[in-house]
């Protein structure tokens, strides 16, 4: 809800941006009394943080709704005066997403899935994934600080790695973004973990990624920072938009990098088993009984 009279932000990117959702957003936090306005970004700009405008309207904002696929991985939001800020976090979001993953699915039942997904996965829990192409990855879930201002779009939970347990191989074969140029993969990348760090990429674009993730000055950017479960019932296949490919139904997302501190990159895996302990979660992409019963609306788009 908005509260009469809010200021409420929209940031969305000038080159990808569906204005048409932009804009019923826009309409709708009107409706409720806010007053909102909407900020368009150069997405190719390599420096948000020193627009000053754009740092001082965001400072203002009561709510902050985010489309900007670049925003979330700048060192914008390392900013601390944001850090009150209600920041609705929904990278290149586009109408008919928002029809499918949002307006369709039944939004309580998709809670009651993530709390019995998550009572699976209590810290100290380890987890042992998997899949035909060579796959076997091993962590310990840890504790994940929940961001109380943070708003993430329905069908993802994500989970803290403890320090040094992730470890084997991901033959990543859905997406990877950031970098741009990648997204969507038409060939898998295999990465390998060691004591929690990503230490070797394999495959055509891994001399892409290896590039662009050297450029980065972060020391942690080549540690697993969280490990998310994908599970909208609207979403059945990966785009290349990432907000849509974390949450593919039976996806698994390695973060490396923490976005508090400017740098993250999200790498999607489909198609994996994955126990937690003793207990089976998914079964080759499929989430197994009793968790597969609890969401009805499974496969949305299919219906």
């Amino acid at each position: 809800m908005v509260r009469p009279g809010a200021e409420v932000m929209i940031t969305c990117d000038l080159e990808t941006q569906d204005l048409a959702c932009t804009t019923a957003l826009a309409i709708a936090v009107k409706a409720q009394g806010g007053r909102p306005v909407v900020l368009a970004i150069d997405a190719q700009d390599p420096d948000l943080a020193s627009m000053t405008s754009l740092v001082a309207a965001l400072r203002r904002a009561e709510t902050w709704i985010d489309l900007s696929n670049v925003i979330i991985y700048s060192q914008l939001l390392a900013d601390p005066e944001l850090a009150n800020t209600r920041y609705f976090v929904l990278p290149g979001l586009y109408s008919d997403l928002l029809a499918r993953a949002i307006g369709r699915p039944d939004l309580d039942e998709l809670e009651r899935f993530s709390a019995s997904l998550a009572a699976r996965l209590v810290p100290g829990t380890p987890v042992h994934a998997k899949d035909r192409h060579g796959s076997d990855f091993r962590f310990v879930v840890a504790e994940h600080a929940a961001e109380p201002n943070l708003w993430l779009m329905p069908g993802q939970l994500n989970l803290g790695v403890a320090e040094g347990s992730a470890e084997g191989t991901v033959v990543v074969n859905g997406a990877l973004y950031p970098p741009a140029e990648l997204g969507r993969l038409d060939e898998p990348l295999t990465m390998q973990f060691r004591g929690g760090r990503l230490c070797e990429v394999a495959g055509p674009a891994a001399a892409r990624f290896g590039a662009w993730l050297d450029q980065r000055s972060r020391p942690d950017r080549r540690v697993l920072m969280h490990f998310s479960f994908g599970f909208n019932p609207g979403i059945a296949a990966t785009t290349g938009v990432i907000l849509e490919d974390e949450r593919v139904w039976g996806a698994l997302v390695l973060g490396l990098g923490h976005y508090s501190e400017g740098f993250h990159s999200d790498a999607v895996w489909v198609g994996a088993s994955l126990d937690a302990g003793t207990t089976p979660i998914l079964q080759e992409g499929e989430y197994v009984p009793p968790l597969a019963e609890i969401v009805s609306c499974r496969r949305i788009e299919d219906q």
